[in-house]
Formats: structure tokens, C-alpha cells, sequence
């Protein structure tokens, strides 16, 4: 992975240490899904490509916050987590510097999380007439509550 913030290194922290080797064994893990591989690069790519056009301020002309470095790391931590059989989300960002992951099928039925620079995914469901909400803190393990929602949204 290229980063887009110049930097060699997440970081030294315990926390970006951390980060480092989830995302480094979930690779190796994956390695041998050559289809779940390429639609995480597929996915990885556009991450990229949203975080290089919103690494500045104003990005959208309207005073839009930059996509932050930590916003970029956990974005990806979180990307390599997806399993396999989940289909893949489309990817955006907030005026607040925040990045999305979107899983949509209807208006009635989509999901969408919010990584924050803290490494907190906000999430927001609408499944039918019921609605799910709720902060994760980003651990070394794919959400359970979030896949079990992508399943709801994707399912039908």
C-alpha cells in the first residue's frame, strides 16, 4: 500500500504498532482468496483515490475538514478486516474529514460507517422501517454487529 500522507511508517505508538500487524496478518490470511484479494484491492484503491482528493481543506468548496492520516490508516485496517462472502462497499468522505463505507440495495435497505481519525466507526442502518445505529471502537477483529447488518442490508 502506497501511502498518500508521505509517510514510511503509521506511526510508533503502541496503537499504530498494533494496526500495523493486524493488517499485516489479515493479508497474509487472505492471501490465498484470490477473489476476496482483488475486490480488496479494489476497495483499497478507492480509499485511495477519495483520501488523495480530500487531503485538503475545502476539498468540496464548501469548507470541508482534510482526510487525515489517521483517518487513512484505520480506514484500511478496517477494509482488510472485511471477510469473505461480504460484499464490497462503495467508499466516500465527510465535510468532517471522516471517511464512509457505504452498503446500499435500496433506499429502504443500506448501511453506512464512519471512520473517524480516533479510529471509531459510527454506523447508521435502515433495514426496512427499522433503523440501527451505534459507535464501534475499531478493534483487530471484524464487527460483529456490522456484519450481521451488511447480511440484513445485502441479503435480499
Amino acid at each position: 500500500m502506497i501511502s498518500l500522507f508521505d509517510t514510511q511508517t503509521p506511526g510508533t505508538s503502541r496503537a499504530s504498532r498494533f494496526i500495523e500487524e493486524e493488517i499485516g496478518k489479515t493479508r497474509r490470511f487472505f492471501a490465498h482468496l484470490p477473489s476476496h484479494t482483488l475486490a480488496l484491492d479494489a476497495v483499497r484503491n478507492e480509499v485511495d483515490r477519495v483520501a488523495k482528493r480530500c487531503k485538503s481543506s475545502n476539498w468540496d468548496g464548501y469548507g470541508a475538514e482534510p482526510v487525515q492520516p489517521a483517518t487513512y490508516w484505520y480506514i484500511h485496517a478496517f477494509v482488510d478486516h472485511i471477510p469473505p462472502g461480504i460484499e464490497m462497499p462503495s467508499i466516500g468522505s465527510e465535510s468532517d474529514g471522516h471517511m464512509t463505507l457505504e452498503w446500499y440495495r435500496s433506499p429502504e435497505r443500506v448501511l453506512s460507517v464512519s471512520v473517524s481519525p480516533e479510529g471509531e466507526l459510527h454506523y447508521a442502518a435502515l433495514l426496512a422501517s427499522e433503523r440501527r445505529m451505534g459507535t464501534l471502537k475499531l478493534a483487530s477483529s471484524f464487527p460483529e454487529v456490522i456484519y450481521h447488518i451488511i447480511r440484513e442490508v445485502t441479503s435480499r
